[in-house]
């Protein structure tokens, strides 16, 4: 029930999931619901989907093939750039620093505060088509 209030009141979606069978079985019928139940009850300006983040990743075959299931049965549905597994935002979260602040003393903080920055680049982009989109409707 929580899920699905917390679905009707978002405008926009970011599914996080891991590049395993089992997330990806799952991250579908999530796409299915909003886009076959509650943007028809909703209307467009609600649950647009931004993307997929593929998250804790490690760069191995099952990620990979994982990536192309999940590419080939959401095909509408951007995948962005993935989130490697690191304990670095653990450490950020142990010393109850943001990232961005581990990062300038710790070189695999670096990667992993660059990537966030990317994705929130994106995310943002991604946010400003949609919007002018509506506004030139």
């Amino acid at each position: 029930m929580i899920a699905n209030n917390g679905l009707c009141a978002a405008q926009y979606v970011l599914l996080p999931t891991q590049m395993e069978y089992f997330s990806v079985y799952g991250i579908r019928s999530v796409v299915r619901r909003i886009k076959n139940e509650l943007q028809d009850e909703m209307g467009k300006e609600r649950g647009n989907i931004l993307g997929i983040v593929p998250i804790m990743t490690q760069g191995n075959k099952l990620n990979q093939l994982t990536k192309k299931l999940l590419e080939k049965y959401l095909p509408d549905v951007p995948v962005l750039a993935e989130i490697k597994r690191t304990v670095k935002w653990a450490d950020a979260a142990q010393e109850r620093l943001p990232i961005y602040i581990l990062a300038e003393k710790d070189p695999q903080a670096r990667e992993a505060a660059t990537t966030a920055y990317n994705l929130t680049e994106s995310l943002v982009n991604i946010i400003n088509q949609i919007e002018t989109a509506k506004r030139m409707e």
